[in-house]
């Protein structure tokens, strides 16, 4: 399906505004999640990192199941936007210990990503302190700086939990611009079969995945979607 920007909204946009702006044309956004959306099993729910467009997250708010926030400054402005917390995943490894235990402090259902040993350890030092149930995504690497690898994930999640916090699943995100198939289904079976190793070695159930495809984008006139 082509998208193209609707040229009355250019027109009216053009005519009324004097000034240097930003013009988003949010029925083609619409129409592109709900491409992706049709292509996946019914029970996928689908997260907007919001780095992507922060302009756009009310717009995103009807169409999207989850935010994704990487540093306190995205996370401000869904507050200032009226998401709900429930919605929100903090994510990044941009997380200071004062920036938990703001979110923590005041909300009682965002998802944390833990990125690394050190995150592991202030998010359930903030929760003991705070005596507040937290929610959590261990994040695996991919082999870059990003994330935990495998054994300090199986290390959590072998060692007694901190009572008040709640293991939901794992993350998982590779990289952007990827335009292969065969790519993603090897990424997504050896993410199944870290699943199952987790449920039969150690009596884990992943409950939530968060997998970052890197789907690509087509930035350039000629380039084939």
């Amino acid at each position: 399906m082509k998208s193209e920007v609707n040229e009355s909204k250019l027109k009216t946009a053009l005519a009324n505004y004097k000034t240097p702006f930003y013009l988003f044309d949010t029925d083609i956004l619409a129409n592109r999640i709900a491409d992706i959306r049709s292509a996946l099993p019914p029970k996928t729910q689908i997260c907007f990192a919001m780095k992507a467009n922060p302009f756009l997250v009310k717009d995103m708010e009807m169409h999207v199941d989850y935010f994704e926030v990487c540093s306190p400054g995205e996370f401000h402005i869904c507050e200032r936007a009226g998401i709900d917390e429930k919605r929100i995943v903090m994510s990044g490894v941009y997380k200071k210990q004062e920036d938990m235990e703001y979110a923590i402090s005041r909300y009682k259902d965002i998802i944390f990503t833990v990125e690394s040993m050190e995150h592991w350890k202030i998010l359930t030092s903030c929760a003991l302190k705070e005596k507040r149930n937290i929610r959590v995504l261990l994040r695996l690497t991919s082999g870059n700086q990003f994330g935990m690898d495998e054994s300090s994930i199986r290390r959590i999640i072998m060692e007694k939990p901190c009572e008040y916090v709640e293991i939901l699943g794992l993350q998982y995100f590779s990289g952007t611009q990827k335009k292969s198939g065969a790519k993603l289904e090897s990424e997504l079976m050896m993410l199944d079969q870290l699943c199952v190793d987790l449920k039969n070695q150690y009596q884990f159930t992943v409950k939530k995945l968060e997998y970052g495809p890197g789907l690509p984008v087509c930035y350039f006139e000629g380039e084939k979607r």
